[in-house]
């Protein structure tokens, strides 16, 4: 074990964060700084990220230019923690990634091979219930956007947002 790999075991240990994909097969530590990105626009959709330190944000670029559109942290939700794992199951995507994760801060992740985070997920199902139920979550989110957009009522839906996420 590397001196990157002890810390982070370490951290995660003193965190009390279990880390259900570190001994698995293929998964490796890695670490970006703010504004690296951890997955780029046009990337085959051959893992995902297991995120124990720091902040990653969603961009999308859009006609205005790019707008973070969600976010994650560190959670003691593991499925929460998983960066571009909805990618694995659309099967409109071409098995290419269709969107920027980007550090905000400085993040330590796990990188999982695609069948390795799949065959876990399918054997503990519970786990892979609470990625359906945090994509059901996102897209009823995004619904609300698009409908407020709509309706005009932007200003409203943003101070929600501000107060869920602040």
């Amino acid at each position: 074990m590397d001196g990157n790999e002890k810390d982070a075991e370490e951290m995660t240990e003193r965190q009390g964060i279990d880390m259900p994909f570190r001994d698995l097969p293929g998964v490796t530590l890695c670490h970006f700084e703010p504004g690296d990105h951890i997955i780029s626009i046009g990337m085959p959709v051959d893992c995902v990220y297991y995120l124990i330190e720091g902040t990653v944000y969603r961009e999308l670029v859009t006609e205005a230019g790019n707008e973070n559109i969600s976010s994650w942290e560190v959670s003691e939700n593991i499925t929460n923690s998983l960066i571009g794992v909805l990618a694995l199951y659309n099967k409109n995507n071409a098995g290419i990634y269709g969107r920027d994760f980007v550090a905000k801060t400085k993040c330590i992740c796990y990188r999982i091979p695609k069948d390795v985070c799949k065959a876990y997920l399918r054997e503990h199902s519970e786990l892979l219930e609470e990625v359906l139920e945090n994509a059901m979550d996102g897209y009823e989110k995004l619904m609300h956007w698009a409908l407020a957009r709509g309706d005009g009522n932007m200003s409203a839906q943003l101070c929600q947002f501000l107060l869920e996420n602040s």
